[in-house]
Order: structure tokens, then sequence, then C-alpha cells
């Protein structure tokens, strides 16, 4: 009887561990793919908890990204392989149609968001 009762217990458990797990999932992400142009994460306003900007190791040249109108000459810079992580704010967040991206033709980069 105590067995059946710890395996209860322990389902259950488990049961409300991996709802709270799936509430921090990421919710949202796309691959944009290069065309060496500047281009908003989205076309609309769309607020989110944080962001988190990944340019894949294959990639052959620097990708950008600001918070803004990006351009090489200004935006920060992503080389292959690195990542740039937007933490959440206490308050307001980020717009995704605020972030924009340049990224090279044939090159490509990763992006994750948690909306509110």
């Amino acid at each position: 009887m105590k067995i059946l009762k710890l395996l209860l217990s322990l389902s259950i458990l488990l049961a409300a561990a991996a709802q709270v797990g799936d509430s921090q999932a990421v919710c949202c992400s796309i691959t944009i793919t290069g065309s060496a142009a500047s281009v908003q994460i989205s076309t609309s306003s769309t607020p989110v908890h944080w962001v988190q900007l990944v340019a894949p190791t294959g990639n052959m040249s620097t990708a950008y990204w600001s918070l803004g109108t990006v351009a090489t000459a200004s935006g920060n810079i992503l080389p292959a392989g690195a990542g740039q992580f937007l933490p959440p704010k206490s308050q307001g967040g980020y717009d995704l149609a605020n972030v924009y991206v340049s990224v090279a033709m044939g090159d490509t980069l990763r992006v994750s968001w948690d909306p509110f």
C-alpha cells in the first residue's frame, strides 16, 4: 500500500513538474535566410519577453542586428557561431518589429523569442 501511495505521489509530482517546464518553453522561432538587406524580425508589432539570435557555425559572413534600422557599419555583430541574448525586461519587453537583422546572401540566422 505504501508503494502504491508513493508511486501515485511521484506521478502527480512529475505531472506538475512537466506543466511548469512547459510554461518556460520557447514558443516561437524562425530561421532568416540572408538577402544582404536589413529586415525586421516581424513586420507587425509583436511584444515579447526576450529575444535570442544565433548565427550558425556554417555561416561565411558576419550577421548584424540592432534595435532599429541595421546597417553593417552601425549594427551589432554576430560572427558565425556566435549568439546574442536580449534578456527579459522587467517592464515592456521588446517589440519584434523594432529588431532588425542583416544577414549575408547564403547565410542564415536563427531567432527565438517568448511572447507575452
